[in-house]
């Protein structure tokens, strides 16, 4: 007998569902978050044929690392997917059930699950990323309390700066976390640095224009492997630089895709404004979108060229040419 599992993860408990293969519901409820607790769970499915699938969320990696210790077959569920099936009756059997139903039938979309090396990596430059948009945010209320006042000048963020600021009401307390938070981006910005000189795929990356060494390990990182790609189109979706389509009928439409990585997004965009800089091939792609669709459009064009690129880069194992 082949048991399907669905679990809906939370920080102290999870809601799962065994169902049988016909889609009668073989056990069902709550169960502790840990080790006991889910060894205890599943001693009551007497079956080696079980497949578990478990919501991709925030708690994810320790209860998938749990899982595939103890010999099971777990696989991540793409948690846009069961928002949709759902929808307004979402509840925690819900989720676990329309989980389970979904991996019997052979329609869930399931979620790439990197090795253990690549998420150490991802970990660390999605770390540094977080300490730099701190670091930002605390730049940003710094000016706003200036502009309060009406002080509407531009400046760097150097040591004479930091030494006015300090000295004024209110923002010293800011500028006091600024200054812890600085030594501490250097040295995460030191690890990724020894990472990202000496890997081989970091190091092709940053043959692209635009492409440094924190970017380089993003976006490896998140990539984990390139192959799972089947073509730069769809590697570009999965960044989130293309539009989805609806289509029915005669109807077709283009729609935004939620359903992204939002991290390689992000270092995509970022990038494509020191590739137009760095690069001829880019500048002139730039300008030629810029000149019919504006702005906006041209930095999300290159950014999206930027990933094509990256896609033959990898999947051939090359460096970038600026004629390609």
């Amino acid at each position: 007998m082949n048991v399907y599992v669905g679990i809906d993860v939370h920080s102290e408990e999870c809601y799962v569902t065994a169902m049988r293969s016909d889609g009668s519901i073989y056990t069902e409820g709550t169960t502790r978050n840990f080790k006991e607790g889910i060894r205890h769970y599943f001693a009551a499915v007497p079956t080696p044929n079980i497949k578990i699938a478990i919501e991709a969320c925030g708690l994810w990696r320790g209860f998938y690392r749990d899982l595939t210790n103890m010999g099971y077959n777990v696989v991540l569920a793409n948690p846009v997917q069961v928002h949709d099936v759902v929808k307004k009756m979402k509840t925690d059997q819900r989720d676990a059930t329309a989980i389970a139903d979904m991996l019997r039938c052979g329609y869930l979309q399931k979620i790439y699950i990197p090795d253990e090396k690549t998420l150490k990596l991802r970990d660390l430059a999605r770390h540094e990323a977080q300490l730099r948009r701190l670091r930002a945010s605390l730049r940003v209320r710094i000016k706003s309390y200036l502009k309060r006042d009406g002080d509407f000048r531009k400046f760097k963020w150097n040591k004479e700066v930091m030494k006015e600021l300090r000295s004024k009401p209110l923002i010293s307390n800011f500028v006091t976390l600024i200054e812890a938070i600085d030594p501490e981006i250097k040295k995460v910005s030191k690890m990724v640095k020894m990472v990202a000189i000496n890997n081989d795929t970091t190091r092709i990356l940053q043959t692209v224009p635009g492409i440094g060494e924190f970017s380089s390990l993003m976006i490896m990182a998140e990539i984990g492997d390139i192959r799972r790609f089947d073509n730069p189109k769809s590697f570009v979706s999965y960044c989130g630089l293309g539009t989805g389509t609806y289509q029915s009928a005669d109807t077709t439409y283009t729609v935004n895709n939620n359903a992204v990585n939002k991290w390689l997004k992000w270092v995509f965009r970022m990038s494509s404004g020191r590739a137009i800089m760095k690069s001829t091939a880019y500048l002139a792609h730039y300008v030629r979108v810029k000149n019919r669709r504006g702005y906006k459009i041209a930095r999300k064009s290159v950014a999206r060229k930027m990933a094509t690129d990256v896609w033959h880069m990898l999947t051939n194992n090359e460096v970038y040419k600026e004629n390609s």
